[in-house]
């Protein structure tokens, strides 16, 4: 980790740069399950990646799906798994923190956000739908201070999706940021699974 003096701006950017995507889960009908759960992940990732023309389009209306992310009943997020590097600079372009990932985690910087996984259940009517897109890129969030920047008071929020962990926001002080800047796709692939479970089990 390297420091330099802080300057007496109270407005900083704070950018993310790695490995991540979106995060999609949502719920689909029993009979749409039936369908794909008889098909591989390849058919399934391309038929919601584009569904309008996919060669992997259901003759069935009952088993067409939405677009991957529009399949968001339960969660929709953005995140990073893999943190290359993470830097705090003022406005004015004055670099005054850089730390890779494993020094952030080291640091006690990284927080538990919430874990949202799946379980088996009983007779639950329908199954639910994992999606995610593979990127690299980068994302920013701004903070503003009434004092000079503390780095002690930044936390980045681990989630937990599915089995897949990813920060998937920030907080400074106790208040969440929100994103100045999205993912900057170098490339994105889709990605979906299905189960017969529930993501919510205390509630099922």
């Amino acid at each position: 980790m390297t420091t330099s003096n802080l300057n007496s701006g109270y407005t900083y950017r704070v950018s993310i740069k790695g490995d991540g995507g979106e995060f999609t889960l949502g719920e689909i009908s029993d009979v749409a399950y039936s369908h794909w759960v008889k098909r591989t992940s390849t058919e399934l990732s391309g038929y919601v990646a584009n569904p309008e023309g996919s060669k992997f389009e259901p003759a069935n209306d009952d088993h067409r799906l939405a677009a991957w992310h529009d399949l968001d009943e339960f969660a929709h997020e953005y995140g990073i798994e893999h943190i290359q590097q993470i830097t705090i600079e003022s406005l004015q372009g004055e670099e005054l923190i850089s730390l890779d990932g494993d020094t952030a985690r080291s640091s006690g910087l990284v927080e538990d956000a919430y874990v949202l996984g799946r379980m088996p259940i009983g007779d639950y009517r329908g199954g639910c739908i994992f999606c995610r897109t593979f990127e690299k890129g980068y994302c920013t969030y701004i903070i503003q201070s009434d004092v000079k920047f503390d780095l002690s008071k930044l936390r980045l929020m681990d989630g937990y999706i599915c089995g897949v962990e990813a920060i998937v926001g920030l907080t400074y002080d106790g208040t969440p940021l929100e994103i100045e800047e999205e993912f900057g796709r170098e490339y994105a692939d889709i990605y979906a699974e299905l189960d017969r479970t529930c993501p919510w089990p205390d509630e099922c």
